[in-house]
Order: C-alpha cells, then sequence, then structure tokens
C-alpha cells in the first residue's frame, strides 16, 4: 500500500486514540465516583436512562454520520466540491428533524419509558437527558463532515470538551443533591444534566471548527461540478446510512430489551426470583460496576472505525482492491494487539479492579467481569469488522449478523436470568453467547465478499500468545503480592491499588517486549504512525 494512505489512516487513528484515551480516563473519573455516591440503587437508576438514551441516539447518529462521512470522502477524491456541501447541507437538515422528534419523545414520555423497564424511579432520570439527543444529532454533522475530510482534530477535540464538562457538572449536581437530602433516583438525574451542559459546549465548539475549515475551503468555492439535487442526495444518504443505523440500533435495542427483561425476571413472581424492586436494583447495580470495566477495551475501536471508513470508501471508488486488503488487515491488527490483552488483564485481575474501585461491589460483581472481560474482546472485533463491511459498500451483512447476535442474547436471557444460581449473571452469559455469534458471521461475510481476501493468519495468533503470556505475569505478580504484602486481602484498598498498579505495569512491560520479540506489529505499521521511525527505533526494530 502506499507509505501516504497507510499514514493518512493511522495518523487519523492515532489522534482518535489519543482523545479516547482521555475521554476514558474522564469516564472513569466521572462513573467510578458517580456509582460509589449514588449506591446500586441509584446507580440503576442512571443506568436504565442511560439505556433508554443509547437507543434514540443510535437511532439518530448511528448510521447518518458513517454514510456522511463516507459521501464526502467519496465526492472529495472525485473533485466534486458542490456535492461535498450539498451532502452537508442535507445531512445537517436531516439531522435537525431526527434529533427534535427523538428529544420530545424522551421528555414527555419518560415515565411510560421508565414503567415499560420496570424501574419508575428512572423517570427523572429519562427525562433529564431529553436535550442530549438533539445536540449529539447536530454533533454527529459536524463530526461526520470533518472526518469525511480525514480531519479526526475537531471530533477529537469536541469529545474531550463534552466529557470533561459533562464529568465536572454532572459530579458536582449529584454530589450537591445527594448531600442535601435528595434522593439517589433524583442524584442520579442531576448527574445525567451534565451531558447536556457538555454536549452544548461540545457543540459551540464544532460550530467554530467548521467556520474555521469554511474558510481554508475558501478556493473551493470556484468549484463547476454540478451536484446531485437535494432529494437524490437525501435518498443516497438514507441509503447508505439507514440500514448501518438499523444495524446499531438492533444492539441498542438487545441492551434496552435485556436491561427490561433482567429487571423484570428477577422481579416477577410466576417467572422469575419474585424479588422486591429495590433487591432486584441492588442486584443489577453490581452489574453495572462490570458493564463499566467491560466498556473499557471499546474505546479504543472508535479510533480506527472512524478513520478507517473515509479511507476504505476513498479506496472503493478508485478500485484498489488490494489496497483496501491492507487497511482491512492493519486496522485488525492494530486494534487486536491494543484490545486483547487488556479483555485477559481484566479477566485475571478482576477481583482486585472490582476491590479498589467500587466501594459496593461484591462478588457478584467480580463473577460478572470474568464473563464480560472475554466479552469485551469479541465486542472490539465486531466493531472493527462491521466497519470494514460498511465502509466497502456491504452496510446490509452486519445487519443479519446482529439480528442473529440479537435472538441468542434473548433466548440466553430467558434461559439463565431465573435460574436462582445464575440470576443475574446470565445477563453476562447472554453478552457473551451475542457478540461471538456477530464477531463470527462477520467474519465469514469478510471472507467472502471481499476480492481480495484478509489473511487472518497475520492478525491473531501472535497477539494471542503474547496476551496470555502476559496475562500469566500479571496474575503471579499480582498473587505473589497478595501473600506477601496483602496477607490475603485483608490489607485496605490503597495498598491493594499500589499491588495492583505494581502488577499491570510489569504486565505491560512483558506484553510490549512480546509484541516486538513475535512481530505482533510489523514495521510497516509502527513507520506509519506519528513518529514512526523514532518508535521503531526505541524498540530496535527492524
Amino acid at each position: 500500500m502506499p507509505e501516504k494512505r497507510k499514514q493518512s489512516f493511522l495518523h487519523g487513528a492515532t489522534i482518535l486514540l489519543v482523545s479516547m484515551t482521555i475521554i476514558k480516563i474522564l469516564g472513569a473519573i466521572y462513573k467510578v465516583p458517580l456509582y460509589n455516591i449514588l449506591g446500586d440503587s441509584g446507580t440503576t437508576d442512571f443506568a436504565i436512562a442511560y439505556n433508554i438514551y443509547n437507543l434514540l441516539a443510535t437511532l439518530s447518529t448511528a448510521g447518518l454520520p458513517i454514510a456522511l462521512a463516507r459521501m464526502i470522502a467519496e465526492a472529495h477524491t472525485q473533485g466534486r466540491e458542490n456535492q461535498v456541501r450539498r451532502n452537508y447541507r442535507v445531512a445537517y437538515m436531516a439531522f435537525l428533524v431526527l434529533g427534535t422528534v427523538g428529544s420530545l419523545v424522551l421528555f414527555f414520555f419518560s415515565d411510560g419509558l421508565a414503567g415499560i423497564m420496570s424501574t419508575p424511579t428512572a423517570g427523572l432520570s429519562i427525562q433529564a437527558l431529553a436535550p442530549v439527543v438533539l445536540l449529539v444529532c447536530l454533533m454527529s454533522v459536524y463530526r461526520g463532515y470533518a472526518e469525511g475530510h480525514r480531519d479526526m482534530i475537531p471530533t477529537s477535540v469536541s469529545q474531550v470538551v463534552e466529557t470533561a464538562v459533562k464529568m465536572v457538572v454532572g459530579l458536582v449536581i449529584a454530589w450537591l443533591l445527594v448531600r442535601a437530602g435528595y434522593s439517589v433516583s433524583t442524584g442520579a438525574a442531576g448527574a445525567i444534566l451534565g451531558a447536556s451542559f457538555g454536549g452544548a459546549a461540545a457543540l459551540l465548539y464544532l460550530i467554530f471548527a467548521k467556520r474555521k475549515r469554511s474558510r481554508v475551503e475558501a478556493p473551493y468555492e470556484q468549484a463547476t461540478d454540478r451536484a446531485d439535487s437535494s432529494k437524490r442526495t437525501l435518498a443516497r444518504l438514507l441509503k447508505i446510512g439507514v440500514p448501518i443505523a438499523l444495524g446499531s440500533s438492533v444492539m441498542a435495542i438487545m441492551t434496552l430489551i435485556d436491561s427490561g427483561l433482567v429487571m423484570w425476571r428477577l422481579q416477577s413472581v410466576t417467572h422469575g426470583l419474585g424479588m422486591t424492586n429495590e433487591a432486584a436494583k441492588t442486584l443489577y447495580g453490581q452489574y453495572q460496576y462490570g458493564l463499566t470495566l467491560f466498556n473499557g477495551p471499546t474505546f479504543l475501536v472508535p479510533a480506527f472505525t472512524v478513520s478507517i471508513i473515509p479511507t476504505i470508501a476513498s479506496l472503493a471508488v478508485q478500485k484498489r482492491r488490494s489496497e483496501i486488503r491492507d487497511v482491512a488487515e492493519m486496522g485488525l491488527r492494530v486494534s487486536t494487539v491494543l484490545n486483547l490483552p487488556m479483555a485477559v488483564g481484566m479477566v485475571v485481575l478482576a477481583a482486585p479492579l472490582m476491590q479498589v474501585l467500587f466501594t459496593h461491589s461484591t462478588g457478584v460483581a467480580v463473577n460478572i467481569l470474568y464473563i464480560l472481560g472475554i466479552a469485551s474482546f469479541f465486542v472490539c472485533t465486531t466493531l472493527m469488522t462491521t466497519s470494514i463491511l460498511q465502509a466497502s459498500g456491504h452496510e446490509r451483512l452486519p445487519v443479519i449478523s446482529m439480528i442473529c447476535g440479537a435472538v441468542v442474547e434473548i433466548a440466553l436471557n430467558l434461559l439463565l436470568v431465573g435460574i436462582p444460581k445464575i440470576n443475574v449473571l446470565g445477563s453476562a452469559i447472554d453478552t457473551l453467547g451475542c457478540y461471538v455469534t456477530i464477531t463470527l458471521l462477520n467474519l465469514v461475510f469478510l471472507h467472502f465478499t471481499m476480492s481480495e481476501r484478509i489473511r487472518f493468519t497475520k492478525i491473531i495468533p501472535r497477539q494471542l500468545i503474547a496476551s496470555l503470556v502476559m496475562g500469566a505475569a500479571a496474575w503471579g505478580v499480582y498473587g505473589l503480592l497478595d501473600k506477601l504484602v496483602l496477607h490475603g486481602g485483608q490489607a485496605g484498598r490503597m495498598m491493594t491499588a499500589v499491588c495492583l498498579v505494581v502488577a499491570i505495569g510489569v504486565a505491560a512491560v512483558v506484553y510490549l517486549v512480546l509484541v516486538v520479540m513475535l512481530r505482533a506489529l510489523t514495521l510497516e505499521d509502527v513507520l506509519s504512525l506519528p513518529k514512526g521511525a523514532k518508535i521503531a527505533k526505541l524498540l530496535r526494530m527492524k
């Protein structure tokens, strides 16, 4: 593949990776103390509201931003600058309508949605999220426009701004409300208000960044290409975006259904375990602790999926099939190198992670993390393979795999959650089954749709060996420190945290050495990164 093409992809991915690392750190700073403030019951109200919001936000923004980025990349590659501007304007109006409708639904039907989820106390939290849907829709237009030009900086900066403001405002409001004696349900709603402030701040930045880009693009004002009509542009936007949105919304819908089914099965006397609402919320709150860490590795993947879509779309227009394969392999390889060790680390260090991060965690949360740690790798692979299929013009195929995964998830939920010894653990198991199914089907689709087939032997084996050895090192070091320093877990959280950091540090060094020794990343991959030559020299890669 031409060096410029690889650098374009990995430079964009690296920019997003840095911002998403910052976002994840801020997210941990936000959610860990927030969950400790709200406790198990308040955490459930917060989580239920966010699951409903995620469904509406996904329906509003999952497909169309990707479609917009892809259409802009294609038009820009063809030199059709008038069409680029037409794509943006049509998308803006479509997103404005979708966002307005989504916000109104969330605001006026909040109590009904909370009742459907068997968590009536979450109504106020759902209502507090209403403005965010419109803000997210409008932000998606600006982000999709910039990503279509392979400019990842507006997306990166806006995400950091959004998360930072949400964290500060949300935590302060939640803490003040709970301290003032309000219920944890009110505290959860107060925390969610921070998302509106964060979205507004990020949107203001994106408007500024778009105006700055418009001044740079002034020479293109004299473009002579004839843009498609607004009707035709909208039709193409929907043709590409709707299948992507449907595929993405399948999982958002399933997460929502899964949450409702778990709460129903835990409380139902005739079809479940007959728990009180408060007991069920407490148990589901434990699941959310595991889910918070489970979502950790997934934050890395969008850095590559967002960057890979315009790159592959541009190559597809030029029919450079072998280069499409090279970009796809690189994305999968780099993503696996980053995500697989995190998944292994969550499994082997589940107990100390829970002990250090959450004051309310129990053995239930630890057992949940064992399963979700494994599932996190399949989630990351699902995201990457889905993006490759969407970027290469096969956006309908991931819809099939996600529907199949959703069926598996519902079946396992209905089968397992009502068993007393399994209860909420069944939700973790059905999540694992769901994403394993989607991953396998996506890999099959990639194998049969790409004219230049992906060479999976260059992606998985070496990374897997390095991750397993790293996991053994982390487990051994922490086990030794547990006996010598912690005396079987009798020491406090602070000392446990110190031992955990030492174990993670040793494991990271072991993994880095193995990645270089086993060539889990190629020299070509490293050279394509920003400052790649210096990194390769530091790692002594030849």
